[in-house]
Protein backbone atom coordinates (compact mmCIF):
# COMPACT_ATOMS: atom_id res chain seq x y z
CA UNK A 1 0.00 0.00 0.00
CA UNK A 2 3.09 2.17 0.51
CA UNK A 3 4.60 1.68 -2.36
CA UNK A 4 1.34 2.24 -4.26
CA UNK A 5 1.07 5.56 -2.57
CA UNK A 6 4.58 6.32 -3.34
CA UNK A 7 4.30 5.98 -7.00
CA UNK A 8 1.46 7.89 -7.18
CA UNK A 9 2.82 10.65 -5.88
CA UNK A 10 5.18 10.51 -8.14
CA UNK A 11 3.79 10.01 -11.30
CA UNK A 12 1.53 13.38 -10.25
CA UNK A 13 4.91 15.31 -9.27
CA UNK A 14 6.66 14.83 -12.87
CA UNK A 15 2.82 15.21 -14.47
CA UNK A 16 3.21 18.92 -12.29
CA UNK A 17 6.97 19.52 -13.19
CA UNK A 18 8.02 18.00 -16.52
CA UNK A 19 6.75 17.53 -19.86
CA UNK A 20 8.82 15.77 -22.41
CA UNK A 21 9.57 18.11 -25.50
CA UNK A 22 13.08 18.76 -27.59
CA UNK A 23 16.40 19.59 -25.83
CA UNK A 24 17.15 21.49 -28.18
CA UNK A 25 14.44 24.22 -28.90
CA UNK A 26 13.37 27.29 -26.58
CA UNK A 27 13.46 27.28 -22.75
CA UNK A 28 10.07 27.37 -21.49
CA UNK A 29 9.06 28.42 -17.89
CA UNK A 30 5.51 28.35 -16.43
CA UNK A 31 4.66 29.15 -12.73
CA UNK A 32 1.83 27.26 -11.50
CA UNK A 33 0.14 26.48 -8.57
CA UNK A 34 -1.87 23.25 -7.92
CA UNK A 35 -5.49 25.18 -8.09
CA UNK A 36 -4.52 25.87 -12.30
CA UNK A 37 -1.96 22.82 -12.69
CA UNK A 38 -5.06 21.88 -15.86
CA UNK A 39 -4.30 25.19 -17.66
CA UNK A 40 -0.62 24.51 -16.74
CA UNK A 41 -0.55 21.00 -18.83
CA UNK A 42 -2.64 22.16 -21.17
CA UNK A 43 -0.04 24.92 -22.03
CA UNK A 44 2.56 22.63 -21.20
CA UNK A 45 1.31 20.74 -24.52
CA UNK A 46 0.73 23.42 -26.54
CA UNK A 47 4.50 24.90 -26.20
CA UNK A 48 5.85 21.31 -26.19
CA UNK A 49 4.19 20.90 -29.81
CA UNK A 50 6.13 24.04 -31.11
CA UNK A 51 9.51 22.72 -29.95
CA UNK A 52 9.66 24.20 -26.89
CA UNK A 53 11.35 22.48 -23.85
CA UNK A 54 8.93 23.26 -20.85
CA UNK A 55 9.27 23.00 -17.23
CA UNK A 56 6.49 23.64 -14.98
CA UNK A 57 7.86 25.00 -11.74
CA UNK A 58 6.03 26.51 -8.35
CA UNK A 59 6.46 30.39 -7.59
CA UNK A 60 9.61 29.48 -5.24
CA UNK A 61 11.16 27.53 -7.76
CA UNK A 62 11.21 30.83 -10.50
CA UNK A 63 14.58 32.18 -9.36
CA UNK A 64 16.58 29.15 -9.63
CA UNK A 65 15.85 28.43 -13.36
CA UNK A 66 14.39 31.71 -14.44
CA UNK A 67 17.97 32.78 -15.58
CA UNK A 68 18.04 29.79 -18.43
CA UNK A 69 15.12 30.67 -19.89
CA UNK A 70 14.04 31.64 -22.93
CA UNK A 71 10.59 32.62 -21.85
CA UNK A 72 8.34 32.82 -18.69
CA UNK A 73 4.79 31.76 -18.58
CA UNK A 74 2.52 32.49 -14.97
CA UNK A 75 -0.62 30.86 -14.66
CA UNK A 76 -2.89 33.53 -12.34
CA UNK A 77 -3.48 36.98 -11.56
CA UNK A 78 -2.62 38.78 -8.48
CA UNK A 79 -4.57 36.68 -6.09
CA UNK A 80 -3.51 34.03 -7.31
CA UNK A 81 -2.83 31.23 -4.22
CA UNK A 82 0.68 29.87 -3.34
CA UNK A 83 2.82 33.26 -4.13
CA UNK A 84 1.68 33.44 -7.92
CA UNK A 85 0.08 36.34 -7.28
CA UNK A 86 3.17 37.79 -5.76
CA UNK A 87 4.89 37.17 -9.40
CA UNK A 88 1.64 38.15 -11.67
CA UNK A 89 1.91 41.14 -10.01
CA UNK A 90 5.47 42.26 -10.91
CA UNK A 91 4.21 42.84 -15.07
CA UNK A 92 0.79 43.78 -14.53
CA UNK A 93 -0.41 47.55 -14.79
CA UNK A 94 -2.62 48.71 -12.09
CA UNK A 95 -5.80 48.67 -14.23
CA UNK A 96 -5.37 45.27 -15.26
CA UNK A 97 -5.01 43.88 -12.19
CA UNK A 98 -8.32 46.16 -11.54
CA UNK A 99 -9.99 44.06 -14.73
CA UNK A 100 -8.82 41.14 -13.28
CA UNK A 101 -10.55 41.41 -9.56
CA UNK A 102 -13.34 43.37 -10.61
CA UNK A 103 -15.19 41.90 -13.80
CA UNK A 104 -16.94 38.80 -13.47
CA UNK A 105 -15.57 36.31 -16.63
CA UNK A 106 -13.19 38.65 -17.53
CA UNK A 107 -9.72 36.63 -19.20
CA UNK A 108 -6.85 37.71 -20.84
CA UNK A 109 -3.21 37.02 -21.53
CA UNK A 110 -0.62 39.63 -20.41
CA UNK A 111 3.16 39.66 -22.99
CA UNK A 112 6.15 41.86 -21.69
CA UNK A 113 9.40 41.95 -22.79
CA UNK A 114 11.99 42.61 -20.24
CA UNK A 115 15.78 42.61 -21.34
CA UNK A 116 15.54 40.18 -23.82
CA UNK A 117 12.90 37.34 -22.87
CA UNK A 118 9.46 37.48 -22.65
CA UNK A 119 7.32 37.06 -19.78
CA UNK A 120 3.35 35.87 -20.52
CA UNK A 121 0.81 36.15 -17.81
CA UNK A 122 -2.18 34.08 -18.68
CA UNK A 123 -4.70 34.84 -16.24
CA UNK A 124 -8.63 35.09 -15.38
CA UNK A 125 -11.46 36.17 -12.42
CA UNK A 126 -11.39 32.71 -11.52
CA UNK A 127 -9.53 29.72 -12.37
CA UNK A 128 -12.15 28.58 -15.27
CA UNK A 129 -11.50 31.65 -16.96
CA UNK A 130 -7.50 31.07 -16.46
CA UNK A 131 -8.15 27.96 -18.57
CA UNK A 132 -10.02 29.64 -21.07
CA UNK A 133 -7.05 32.92 -20.98
CA UNK A 134 -5.08 30.04 -22.29
CA UNK A 135 -7.09 28.63 -24.97
CA UNK A 136 -6.94 32.74 -26.46
CA UNK A 137 -3.73 32.90 -26.02
CA UNK A 138 -2.72 29.66 -28.24
CA UNK A 139 -5.08 30.34 -30.79
CA UNK A 140 -2.95 33.66 -31.87
CA UNK A 141 -0.55 34.30 -34.16
CA UNK A 142 2.13 35.63 -32.15
CA UNK A 143 3.58 32.63 -29.85
CA UNK A 144 6.59 31.44 -32.24
CA UNK A 145 7.91 34.98 -31.62
CA UNK A 146 7.95 34.49 -27.87
CA UNK A 147 10.04 31.05 -27.94
CA UNK A 148 11.91 32.09 -30.85
CA UNK A 149 12.95 35.60 -30.81
CA UNK A 150 15.98 35.66 -33.30
CA UNK A 151 13.77 34.29 -36.12
CA UNK A 152 13.69 37.52 -37.35
CA UNK A 153 14.99 36.62 -40.98
CA UNK A 154 10.95 35.59 -41.10
CA UNK A 155 9.54 38.38 -40.34
CA UNK A 156 9.13 41.10 -43.20
CA UNK A 157 10.43 44.04 -42.23
CA UNK A 158 8.64 46.33 -44.82
CA UNK A 159 4.77 45.02 -43.24
CA UNK A 160 3.52 44.12 -46.12
CA UNK A 161 3.00 41.17 -48.17
CA UNK A 162 3.15 42.10 -52.05
CA UNK A 163 5.49 40.25 -54.39
CA UNK A 164 4.85 43.37 -56.63
CA UNK A 165 8.24 45.17 -57.71
CA UNK A 166 8.71 49.31 -58.13
CA UNK A 167 10.80 50.16 -61.40
CA UNK A 168 12.50 53.56 -62.73
CA UNK A 169 14.72 54.09 -65.93
CA UNK A 170 17.03 57.04 -65.69
CA UNK A 171 18.75 58.88 -68.61
CA UNK A 172 21.71 61.42 -67.77
CA UNK A 173 24.73 62.94 -69.17
CA UNK A 174 28.07 63.59 -68.67
CA UNK A 175 30.87 65.13 -70.10
CA UNK A 176 28.83 65.45 -73.36
CA UNK A 177 27.66 61.76 -73.25
CA UNK A 178 24.29 60.13 -72.56
CA UNK A 179 23.41 57.18 -69.81
CA UNK A 180 20.93 54.86 -68.94
CA UNK A 181 20.08 52.53 -66.42
CA UNK A 182 17.39 50.88 -64.68
CA UNK A 183 16.35 50.75 -61.07
CA UNK A 184 14.20 47.53 -59.72
CA UNK A 185 13.19 47.37 -56.06
CA UNK A 186 10.25 45.55 -54.17
CA UNK A 187 7.47 47.63 -54.19
CA UNK A 188 7.22 46.52 -50.37
CA UNK A 189 10.47 48.58 -49.56
CA UNK A 190 9.09 51.81 -51.11
CA UNK A 191 5.52 51.80 -49.47
CA UNK A 192 7.59 50.95 -46.03
CA UNK A 193 9.92 54.35 -45.85
CA UNK A 194 6.78 56.37 -47.18
CA UNK A 195 4.78 54.78 -44.13
CA UNK A 196 7.82 56.01 -42.19
CA UNK A 197 7.59 59.01 -39.78
CA UNK A 198 9.31 62.43 -42.04
CA UNK A 199 8.60 65.06 -39.56
CA UNK A 200 12.54 64.58 -38.87
CA UNK A 201 14.95 67.53 -37.58
CA UNK A 202 17.38 68.57 -40.01
CA UNK A 203 20.03 67.61 -37.33
CA UNK A 204 18.88 64.30 -37.62
CA UNK A 205 18.63 64.31 -41.77
CA UNK A 206 22.01 62.23 -41.63
CA UNK A 207 20.23 58.78 -40.27
CA UNK A 208 18.38 58.69 -43.61
CA UNK A 209 21.48 58.47 -45.76
CA UNK A 210 22.84 55.49 -43.60
CA UNK A 211 19.45 53.43 -43.24
CA UNK A 212 20.29 49.49 -43.24
CA UNK A 213 17.75 47.92 -45.46
CA UNK A 214 17.96 49.95 -48.35
CA UNK A 215 21.73 48.87 -48.75
CA UNK A 216 21.71 45.94 -50.79
CA UNK A 217 19.63 47.54 -53.63
CA UNK A 218 21.45 50.54 -53.36
CA UNK A 219 24.66 48.76 -53.55
CA UNK A 220 23.59 47.21 -57.12
CA UNK A 221 22.87 50.26 -58.29
CA UNK A 222 26.05 51.96 -57.53
CA UNK A 223 27.70 48.58 -59.11
CA UNK A 224 25.95 49.50 -62.11
CA UNK A 225 27.39 53.08 -62.26
CA UNK A 226 30.72 51.83 -61.32
CA UNK A 227 30.72 49.30 -64.35
CA UNK A 228 30.18 52.08 -66.42
CA UNK A 229 32.45 54.33 -64.98
CA UNK A 230 35.15 51.78 -65.25
CA UNK A 231 34.24 51.13 -69.22
CA UNK A 232 34.66 54.61 -70.07
CA UNK A 233 38.21 55.03 -68.08
CA UNK A 234 37.11 57.38 -65.67
CA UNK A 235 39.65 58.39 -62.94
CA UNK A 236 38.44 59.06 -59.55
CA UNK A 237 37.61 62.99 -59.75
CA UNK A 238 35.54 61.97 -62.56
CA UNK A 239 34.13 59.03 -61.17
CA UNK A 240 32.65 61.51 -58.76
CA UNK A 241 31.15 63.51 -60.99
CA UNK A 242 29.71 61.04 -63.02
CA UNK A 243 27.44 59.69 -59.83
CA UNK A 244 26.77 63.11 -59.06
CA UNK A 245 25.52 63.53 -62.49
CA UNK A 246 23.23 61.08 -62.27
CA UNK A 247 21.59 62.12 -58.82
CA UNK A 248 21.61 65.66 -60.27
CA UNK A 249 19.73 64.34 -63.25
CA UNK A 250 16.73 63.62 -60.88
CA UNK A 251 13.98 66.61 -60.97
CA UNK A 252 14.16 69.10 -58.45
CA UNK A 253 10.64 69.27 -56.96
CA UNK A 254 8.90 70.66 -53.67
CA UNK A 255 5.74 68.91 -53.97
CA UNK A 256 5.99 66.98 -51.24
CA UNK A 257 7.73 69.70 -48.62
CA UNK A 258 4.29 71.63 -49.55
CA UNK A 259 1.93 68.82 -48.61
CA UNK A 260 3.87 68.97 -45.13
CA UNK A 261 2.51 70.99 -42.68
CA UNK A 262 6.02 71.73 -41.30
CA UNK A 263 7.57 72.47 -44.82
CA UNK A 264 9.77 69.64 -44.85
CA UNK A 265 9.49 65.81 -46.24
CA UNK A 266 12.93 64.40 -46.75
CA UNK A 267 13.14 61.42 -48.64
CA UNK A 268 14.90 57.88 -47.87
CA UNK A 269 16.90 57.57 -50.77
CA UNK A 270 15.02 54.76 -52.36
CA UNK A 271 11.52 57.65 -52.34
CA UNK A 272 14.14 59.64 -54.01
CA UNK A 273 14.79 57.20 -56.86
CA UNK A 274 11.18 55.81 -57.51
CA UNK A 275 9.50 59.37 -56.98
CA UNK A 276 11.98 60.45 -59.37
CA UNK A 277 11.81 63.77 -58.06
CA UNK A 278 12.88 65.62 -54.82
CA UNK A 279 14.86 68.93 -53.39
CA UNK A 280 17.90 69.35 -52.44
CA UNK A 281 17.90 67.82 -48.70
CA UNK A 282 16.55 64.59 -50.91
CA UNK A 283 19.63 64.62 -53.60
CA UNK A 284 22.46 65.25 -51.14
CA UNK A 285 21.17 62.15 -48.84
CA UNK A 286 21.37 60.34 -51.51
CA UNK A 287 24.29 60.96 -53.38
CA UNK A 288 26.13 60.64 -50.27
CA UNK A 289 24.59 57.46 -49.35
CA UNK A 290 26.18 56.73 -52.83
CA UNK A 291 29.57 58.01 -51.92
CA UNK A 292 29.22 56.07 -48.64
CA UNK A 293 28.73 52.97 -50.57
CA UNK A 294 32.13 53.60 -51.75
CA UNK A 295 34.07 53.78 -48.93
CA UNK A 296 34.10 57.59 -48.88
CA UNK A 297 34.37 59.54 -46.10
CA UNK A 298 31.10 62.41 -46.44
CA UNK A 299 29.25 65.17 -44.82
CA UNK A 300 25.87 66.77 -45.38
CA UNK A 301 26.81 70.47 -45.72
CA UNK A 302 23.67 73.27 -45.10
CA UNK A 303 24.18 76.44 -46.37
CA UNK A 304 21.90 79.30 -45.44
CA UNK A 305 21.00 82.17 -47.57
CA UNK A 306 23.04 85.62 -46.76
CA UNK A 307 21.24 88.74 -45.68
CA UNK A 308 18.02 89.37 -48.01
CA UNK A 309 17.96 86.07 -49.38
CA UNK A 310 15.67 83.67 -47.39
CA UNK A 311 16.01 79.79 -49.29
CA UNK A 312 18.95 77.82 -48.08
CA UNK A 313 20.29 74.97 -49.62
CA UNK A 314 21.97 71.69 -48.79
CA UNK A 315 25.34 70.05 -50.55
CA UNK A 316 27.66 67.24 -50.07
CA UNK A 317 31.00 67.36 -48.98
CA UNK A 318 33.20 64.45 -49.53
CA UNK A 319 36.94 64.00 -48.01
CA UNK A 320 39.41 63.44 -50.75
CA UNK A 321 43.36 63.66 -50.69
CA UNK A 322 43.46 65.98 -53.38
CA UNK A 323 40.44 67.44 -55.16
CA UNK A 324 38.89 71.10 -56.93
CA UNK A 325 37.27 74.05 -56.07
CA UNK A 326 35.34 74.90 -53.17
CA UNK A 327 36.43 72.86 -49.96
CA UNK A 328 36.42 73.17 -46.19
CA UNK A 329 39.03 71.98 -43.40
CA UNK A 330 36.32 70.32 -40.68
CA UNK A 331 38.39 68.08 -37.73
CA UNK A 332 41.80 67.80 -39.80
CA UNK A 333 40.05 66.13 -43.11
CA UNK A 334 39.20 67.97 -46.07
CA UNK A 335 36.01 67.74 -47.96
CA UNK A 336 35.18 69.09 -51.62
CA UNK A 337 31.94 70.36 -51.78
CA UNK A 338 29.78 69.23 -55.23
CA UNK A 339 26.04 69.85 -55.96
CA UNK A 340 23.49 67.00 -55.84
CA UNK A 341 20.99 69.39 -57.42
CA UNK A 342 21.84 71.22 -60.17
CA UNK A 343 22.80 69.36 -63.73
CA UNK A 344 26.14 69.98 -64.89
CA UNK A 345 28.01 71.16 -61.93
CA UNK A 346 31.23 69.58 -60.88
CA UNK A 347 33.12 68.61 -58.09
CA UNK A 348 34.12 72.04 -55.71
CA UNK A 349 31.63 74.11 -58.06
CA UNK A 350 29.43 75.98 -55.63
CA UNK A 351 25.53 76.50 -56.49
CA UNK A 352 24.15 80.39 -56.46
CA UNK A 353 27.65 81.95 -54.48
CA UNK A 354 26.31 85.63 -54.64
CA UNK A 355 23.22 84.33 -52.42
CA UNK A 356 24.54 81.30 -50.28
CA UNK A 357 26.96 81.47 -47.02
CA UNK A 358 29.44 79.46 -47.97
CA UNK A 359 31.78 80.69 -45.37
CA UNK A 360 29.05 79.42 -42.25
CA UNK A 361 28.07 76.22 -43.41
CA UNK A 362 26.69 73.35 -40.79
CA UNK A 363 28.30 69.93 -41.37
CA UNK A 364 25.90 67.16 -40.50
CA UNK A 365 27.99 63.48 -41.00
CA UNK A 366 26.54 60.61 -41.74
CA UNK A 367 27.84 57.08 -41.32
CA UNK A 368 27.24 53.31 -41.51
CA UNK A 369 27.11 52.31 -37.52
CA UNK A 370 25.68 50.34 -35.33
CA UNK A 371 22.28 51.64 -34.21
CA UNK A 372 18.64 50.54 -33.52
CA UNK A 373 15.84 49.90 -36.36
CA UNK A 374 12.69 49.03 -34.94
CA UNK A 375 9.92 48.07 -36.98
CA UNK A 376 6.50 47.33 -36.36
CA UNK A 377 5.50 44.02 -37.62
CA UNK A 378 2.17 44.95 -39.10
CA UNK A 379 0.96 41.80 -40.05
CA UNK A 380 1.15 40.35 -36.61
CA UNK A 381 -0.55 43.50 -34.91
CA UNK A 382 -3.81 43.70 -34.02
CA UNK A 383 -6.90 44.91 -30.93
CA UNK A 384 -9.24 42.06 -29.17
CA UNK A 385 -11.84 43.93 -27.67
CA UNK A 386 -14.13 42.31 -24.42
CA UNK A 387 -17.30 43.73 -24.70
CA UNK A 388 -17.82 42.95 -20.77
CA UNK A 389 -14.84 44.60 -19.46
CA UNK A 390 -15.17 47.55 -22.59
CA UNK A 391 -11.90 46.88 -22.78
CA UNK A 392 -9.24 46.34 -25.68
CA UNK A 393 -5.88 44.50 -25.81
CA UNK A 394 -3.49 45.62 -28.64
CA UNK A 395 -1.21 42.52 -29.27
CA UNK A 396 2.30 44.48 -30.72
CA UNK A 397 5.01 42.91 -32.84
CA UNK A 398 8.27 44.54 -33.32
CA UNK A 399 11.32 43.99 -34.50
CA UNK A 400 14.85 45.52 -34.38
CA UNK A 401 16.88 45.31 -37.34
CA UNK A 402 19.66 47.22 -36.35
CA UNK A 403 22.78 46.18 -34.32
CA UNK A 404 22.45 47.75 -31.28
CA UNK A 405 19.71 47.55 -28.19
CA UNK A 406 16.12 49.60 -28.96
CA UNK A 407 14.77 51.07 -26.08
CA UNK A 408 11.91 51.77 -26.78
CA UNK A 409 8.24 53.17 -25.37
CA UNK A 410 5.23 51.38 -26.68
CA UNK A 411 1.51 53.66 -26.49
CA UNK A 412 -1.67 52.11 -27.72
CA UNK A 413 -4.76 53.87 -26.64
CA UNK A 414 -8.25 54.96 -27.78
CA UNK A 415 -7.54 57.90 -30.55
CA UNK A 416 -8.37 61.91 -29.71
CA UNK A 417 -7.95 64.95 -32.03
CA UNK A 418 -4.45 65.03 -32.69
CA UNK A 419 -2.34 62.91 -30.65
CA UNK A 420 -3.72 62.76 -27.31
CA UNK A 421 -5.60 59.67 -26.64
CA UNK A 422 -8.94 58.91 -24.46
CA UNK A 423 -7.49 55.89 -22.85
CA UNK A 424 -3.88 54.44 -23.37
CA UNK A 425 -1.23 52.00 -21.56
CA UNK A 426 2.46 52.60 -22.47
CA UNK A 427 5.12 49.85 -21.97
CA UNK A 428 8.75 50.19 -21.90
CA UNK A 429 10.52 47.61 -24.20
CA UNK A 430 13.79 46.47 -24.76
CA UNK A 431 14.80 44.93 -27.74
CA UNK A 432 18.13 43.16 -28.43
CA UNK A 433 19.53 43.63 -31.74
CA UNK A 434 18.41 41.11 -34.60
CA UNK A 435 15.35 40.23 -32.27
CA UNK A 436 11.71 40.05 -32.64
CA UNK A 437 9.61 41.53 -29.32
CA UNK A 438 5.77 40.50 -28.52
CA UNK A 439 3.71 43.09 -25.81
CA UNK A 440 0.41 43.67 -25.02
CA UNK A 441 -1.06 47.13 -23.81
CA UNK A 442 -4.76 46.87 -22.35
CA UNK A 443 -6.55 49.71 -21.68
CA UNK A 444 -10.89 50.63 -21.58
CA UNK A 445 -12.68 52.52 -23.62
CA UNK A 446 -15.72 52.21 -25.77
CA UNK A 447 -16.25 49.04 -27.53
CA UNK A 448 -14.32 48.80 -31.71
CA UNK A 449 -13.17 52.40 -31.15
CA UNK A 450 -10.27 53.64 -33.18
CA UNK A 451 -7.31 52.25 -31.80
CA UNK A 452 -3.71 54.40 -32.84
CA UNK A 453 0.04 53.05 -32.15
CA UNK A 454 2.99 54.95 -31.92
CA UNK A 455 6.63 53.86 -30.82
CA UNK A 456 9.24 55.83 -29.69
CA UNK A 457 12.78 55.52 -29.28
CA UNK A 458 14.69 58.47 -26.54
CA UNK A 459 11.10 60.11 -27.42
CA UNK A 460 11.22 60.44 -30.88
CA UNK A 461 8.61 59.14 -32.74
CA UNK A 462 9.96 56.23 -34.53
CA UNK A 463 6.82 54.47 -36.28
CA UNK A 464 3.01 54.52 -35.77
CA UNK A 465 -0.29 52.85 -36.80
CA UNK A 466 -3.00 55.29 -37.08
CA UNK A 467 -6.01 52.82 -36.73
CA UNK A 468 -5.37 49.27 -35.76
CA UNK A 469 -7.44 46.42 -37.00
CA UNK A 470 -9.84 44.28 -34.81
CA UNK A 471 -8.51 40.75 -34.75
CA UNK A 472 -11.05 39.46 -32.34
CA UNK A 473 -13.87 40.20 -29.93
CA UNK A 474 -14.80 38.72 -26.78
CA UNK A 475 -18.21 38.75 -24.96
Amino acid sequence: MHKFACALILVLTLAVHAVPARSSGPHAIIVSNSVDAPAAELLAQFLAGRGAEVQIVSADELESVEASATAVFILGGPDAYEGVGNISSQFLTADEEGLLRRVAGYLNFFVRHINGRHYVVLAGHTREETYQAVLLFESGGYQDWILYPSRIAEVSPFGYKTADVASREFRWTYAGKQYSLGLTVPRDLYLYYTSMEHTIPYEDWAVLASDPLSRPYLRSLLNKLLAMARSEGFDEIQTIEFLAAFVQSIPYSLEKDVIMAEGEYPRYPIETLLDFAGDCEDHAILLATLYMEMGYNVTLIIIWGKPGFAAGHMGVGIALESGKGLRWEVNGTTYYYIDATQPGYLLGQPLLPEYLDYEHPIFLFPKFENYPLPVLVRDRIGVIWQESARAATVVVTVANFGQAWANLTVTAGVAAMGDRYINSSTQEVNIPPGQVAVVTLTFQGPPRSAVRLEIRMEGKLVDRIGSLPIVGELP
